[in-house]
């Protein structure tokens, strides 16, 4: 069974949680392992900018985020984990957590 937030201003670690649990019934635990990587940097990059729900989330916040990914990682480790956000994000829009584009 998925856990599924109730919110839409959700914490953002929640939100990745309840993706999480919902991909680990597509997903081997070796990719949802690594999609838990990625995206606790994107968590903890929120927490550093006080961000505390995807609905205060910003497309100025996202260039930010693969800004400060760039600073000490190689293009295609930066290109995965926004792929990976990515992937969040479309996620949320079908689910009401955040507005479409």
């Amino acid at each position: 069974m998925t856990r599924k937030c109730e919110k839409p201003d959700a914490d953002v670690g929640e939100v990745v949680e309840s993706f999480l649990s919902d991909k680990s019934i597509e997903y081997a635990d070796s990719t949802i392992y690594s999609y838990r990587s990625r995206l606790g940097h994107f968590v903890e990059f929120c927490q550093k900018n006080n961000i505390n729900s995807l609905e205060q989330l910003e497309p100025a916040d996202i260039d930010q985020y693969k800004s400060w990914r760039f600073d000490d990682h190689a293009l295609e480790t930066v290109k995965t984990q926004m792929d990976s956000l990515r992937m969040l994000l479309e996620w949320c829009e079908k689910r009401g957590y955040v507005q479409e584009g």
